[in-house]
């Protein structure tokens, strides 16, 4: 889909590139928010505002698509539906019912997790569940490496 083709009520994904943040590396990560369109002569988009690690007092908002995007890449998401007027309007409706909210949580209640309950009436974040399946794997191989460094230790 378009960037121009974007209507209010669809879920705009922003791809945020690796960087550093007080010293400590951040990798690349996609934020989400709720197009508005236009309001008095600015576009608009409702999100969950704050940095990657500077959420303590985030909340849900309504910025400039320019503040939001901050000129990195972004792309209307449809999360697997089409967009219909009634998709549009009832996703607007939610993200708007929300406003002012400060119930951020990394891993339970995000951005995407936001912006995909608008759409879908489901509250789900693919990168959360992409992060634990590696960070999964990742132990998976450490637990196997250090039981075959137990194991293979000459006994005395």
């Amino acid at each position: 889909m378009d960037k121009s083709d974007r209507k209010p009520g669809m879920a705009l994904a922003v791809k945020r590139p690796p960087s550093i943040k007080s010293g400590l590396p951040l990798p690349s990560y996609t934020h989400y928010g709720i197009y508005e369109g236009m309001l008095q002569g600015c576009e608009y988009v409702i999100h969950y505002n704050g940095e990657f690690f500077d959420k303590l007092n985030a909340r849900i908002e309504e910025i400039p698509l320019s503040d939001f995007h901050k000129g990195d890449e972004w792309r209307i998401e449809d999360f697997g539906l089409k967009y219909s007027d009634a998709v549009r309007e009832k996703s607007l409706q939610k993200a708007r019912s929300r406003l002012g909210e400060q119930k951020y949580h990394p891993t339970e209640n995000n951005c995407e997790h936001f912006a995909r309950w608008c759409v879908t009436g489901v509250s789900k974040s693919q990168q959360v569940i992409d992060a634990l399946k590696a960070a999964a794997k990742v132990a998976a191989v450490v637990a196997v490496a250090g039981i075959g460094y137990l194991t293979g230790r000459k006994r005395m």
